[in-house]
């Protein structure tokens, strides 16, 4: 059997470092399977040994390994980086988000809140890192599995919050459950629709085009 466009997998499909789980699985295009049609998205059961060119299972099932996910090629160099990964995403469509964010001293914050001027429609985006904390910021930029965010940060020099830019990348395949609900009950996320804003990142259509 032979597996194209593989990844390697946690139990629920998303991706992992080799080293970051005992157990693990391959997912990918498998062809040569009796049970499943030539060209199928499969996740194999437990992987017992894994090296460059072959995998084999727990079970005893040998697939020989043709090119590795470039999704995956791109989470390992982020994870090599040391780009934080996201998941449990969920975006929103807000109306009045600051251009530019007052600082907590100045005078007029309260009057550049509220400045029509100072306001515009943006992406808000949340996601979980690794670490279990939540991430939220406005999408200023996209490139695939990457996205870039204004999130705010503490500046220690200055006792107050100051906004900075940071590239995130994300496993679009682990959804929040309001993201999951928003899709299942209108079929759109952040007035995105599935059908026509989503793309296939990891062998399934759940990537958002936000730019």
């Amino acid at each position: 059997m032979r597996l194209q466009n593989y990844y390697i997998s946690d139990g629920e499909y998303n991706p992992v470092a080799r080293d970051e789980s005992e157990k693990f699985y391959l997912v990918g295009v498998v062809y040569g399977r009796s049970d499943i049609p030539d060209g199928s998205a499969i996740r194999t059961s437990t992987i017992a040994s894994l090296n460059d060119k072959e995998a084999v299972t727990e079970k005893g099932e040998v697939y020989e390994l043709d090119g590795m996910s470039p999704d995956y090629i791109e989470f390992l160099d982020a994870k090599k980086r040391g780009i934080d990964i996201l998941n449990e995403w969920d975006v929103s469509l807000n109306k009045d988000v600051m251009i530019e964010t007052p600082s907590l001293s100045d005078p007029d914050a309260l009057k550049k809140v509220t400045d029509p001027d100072n306001l515009h429609t943006a992406y808000m985006f949340t996601g979980k890192s690794p670490s279990d904390s939540h991430v939220y910021g406005e999408v200023v930029g996209q490139s695939g599995n990457y996205v870039t965010l204004k999130v705010a940060k503490l500046s220690k020099e200055k006792h107050d919050f100051v906004m900075e830019e940071k590239v995130y990348f994300v496993i679009w395949r682990s959804l929040s459950l309001e993201a999951q609900f928003s899709l299942g009950a209108t079929g759109e996320v952040a007035g995105l629709e599935y059908k026509q804003w989503f793309e296939e990142a990891f062998h399934l259509k759940c990537r958002p085009k936000m730019f």
